[in-house]
């Protein structure tokens, strides 16, 4: 069907959600939705990236998660500080063998410590810890929405990410057993 424009349903007016917000994520999680999306001083390097959960896609709340303080404040819906952070995108990880601890998963690009796809891993698609201190791909641009997520079909991971080929946008594809070495 062809969609039909309807009222704003979600403004970035936070404080913390700074002049830009964008590179959003849903993700599907029972009976919840849950929004992933980058706020701040993009052009300062000062995104965070923010969290908001509806039960109908359409009414959305921001949970004062306590996580991440803002100029001396956590009552904020951010779940990871965004210094050097260009984009952060999660998924649920479908793989049989996933640890109840990494039932989220996430490419995470980013400029600091170094430049790369991170991998971060969650429990409960709020409180996230990076899988390990340096990056999991190297080779690529990374800003834009790169996704990884587990192919039943291949019976691996599968990573899809921005590169330039000869001086255009193009799409590199990368496959991994692990999530943390990737080809």
């Amino acid at each position: 069907h062809r969609p039909v424009q309807r009222e704003v349903v979600f403004a970035c007016d936070k404080p913390w959600e700074g002049n830009w917000s964008g590179l959003v994520t849903y993700i599907q999680d029972g009976d919840i939705y849950r929004m992933y999306y980058t706020g701040g001083e993009w052009r300062r390097g000062r995104a965070s990236i923010c969290y908001a959960e509806s039960r109908d896609g359409v009414h959305w709340t921001r949970p004062e998660l306590g996580l991440v303080d803002f100029k001396g404040s956590k009552k904020n819906n951010i779940i990871l500080p965004g210094k050097g952070v260009i984009a952060f995108v999660p998924f649920i990880d479908a793989n049989p063998d996933c640890k109840a601890d990494q039932r989220f998963k996430a490419m995470v690009a980013r400029t600091v410590p170094s430049k790369g796809l991170f991998g971060y891993a969650s429990p409960d698609g709020i409180h996230w810890k990076a899988m390990r201190d340096r990056p999991l791909i190297t080779s690529g641009k990374f800003d834009s929405q790169n996704v990884a997520f587990w192919s039943e079909t291949e019976g691996c991971y599968v990573a899809y990410m921005r590169h330039m080929v000869g001086g255009r946008r193009s799409t590199s594809r990368a496959t991994s057993e692990d999530f943390l070495s990737w080809s």
